[in-house]
């Protein structure tokens, strides 16, 4: 159960993968949402009215957003509860760029913290927000386990149109995730500039991501770019999964200088496509990223723009890199990471009952 799915966001494909994975097995799984994307298969998630809940029921809940649902999901007191814990992005980031998102996460956090003893146990992408729902007093028996990534995904035919346009002898420098203040665009810009001044002057910077709702914060990113005279900075806003299949084959460099993730897909997803990485460590960043990239101590847009271009320029780091972004996909292999759910659920289910 979910409040929301949205077609091709990290946390509704993890929630897909994990019920095609369920049904393998021969369970009874299915998914329930009280906002579901029209995009999505008919027959994928159910209204969550038509809910009806039976002695023995496992709910899994994903938690990452303020609404009425995070409580409501006590009212089924047939079944047992386990939080799959996503992570909820500080209010303060989005102060002065959208009340609404403001409003929302503190709901969102007052919710998570009535829930810490309310929960049969819980599940959480990252040793980050298991730390985090620690202090808020969670003390059911919980797992850290990663985002089940769908890879067969990545291996779909990527948009030509893509391809034709930007394929040619640019360094493509790229950031893949939403246009919203605690991804921190700001610092990639401002790193982007002096690289693109300093050391490589054909080259571009793509942000492949929606606003998702912060227009003021994007606005904002296009005056700064502006201000500091950088050439090609794209904005590619809403696009299909092909595009962005082909944008990751463009990217010669995956950037991230975010303040604050909970696991952050894009990392594992530059993996896949063999992307150098460099990161500034914040949050979840180093959990996720391992070896598998250069990490950042501290934000030096001039030191960062450095290490870009050392990166770029040495082949033997490279491939260094990529061996290690493969070494690290291994720990989010999908029949490793889905078995760590199984146990953990099949635990919880058996805990109490002698006749599970």
């Amino acid at each position: 159960m979910l409040p929301v799915i949205s077609f091709g966001d990290a946390i509704a494909n993890h929630t897909m993968a994990l019920r095609q994975r369920f049904l393998a097995t021969g369970c009874d799984c299915r998914i329930y949402a009280d906002l579901i994307d029209p995009r999505l298969p008919q027959d994928a998630v159910l209204p969550s009215g038509e809910y009806e809940q039976r002695d023995g029921d496992i709910i899994l809940y994903h938690f990452s957003t303020g609404h009425p649902m995070n409580r409501r999901i006590l009212t089924y007191d047939k079944a047992k509860i386990l939080l799959d814990y996503h992570n909820v992005t500080p209010e303060k980031y989005y102060l002065r760029v959208s009340e609404d998102a403001v409003d929302n996460c503190k709901v969102a956090r007052v919710d998570l913290k009535y829930l810490a003893d309310k929960v049969d146990g819980c599940i959480s992408d990252s040793d980050y927000n298991r730390q985090e729902l620690s202090a808020l007093g969670f003390s059911c028996p919980s797992i850290t386990a990663p985002i089940l990534i769908a890879y067969e995904d990545y291996e779909k035919e990527p948009d030509a149109e893509v391809l034709a346009k930007w394929d040619d002898d640019y360094v493509n420098v790229i950031f893949v995730g939403r246009t919203v203040p605690n991804k921190r665009l700001e610092d990639v810009i401002e790193a982007f500039a002096y690289y693109q001044k300093h050391f490589q002057p054909k080259s571009r910077l793509f942000f492949v991501g929606t606003p998702a709702g912060c227009d003021l914060y994007l606005e904002a990113l296009k005056r700064y770019v502006r201000r500091l005279r950088v050439e090609n900075v794209i904005f590619t806003g809403h696009i299909s999964f092909r595009a962005i299949l082909a944008y990751y084959r463009l990217a010669d460099l995956f950037l991230c200088m975010s303040s604050h993730e909970g696991f952050c897909v894009p990392l594992v997803e530059s993996m896949y496509f063999r992307i150098p990485i460099i990161a500034f460590d914040s949050s979840a960043i180093a959990d996720t990223l391992g070896q598998a990239g250069i990490l950042l101590r501290e934000k030096n847009p001039l030191r960062t723009a450095a290490v870009m271009h050392y990166v770029l320029t040495h082949e033997d780091l490279k491939q260094q890199l990529r061996a290690n972004e493969e070494e690290q996909l291994a720990r989010f292999d999908r029949d490793r990471v889905f078995a760590v759910f199984d146990k953990f659920i099949r635990e919880q289910a058996g805990a109490g009952n002698a006749d599970a």
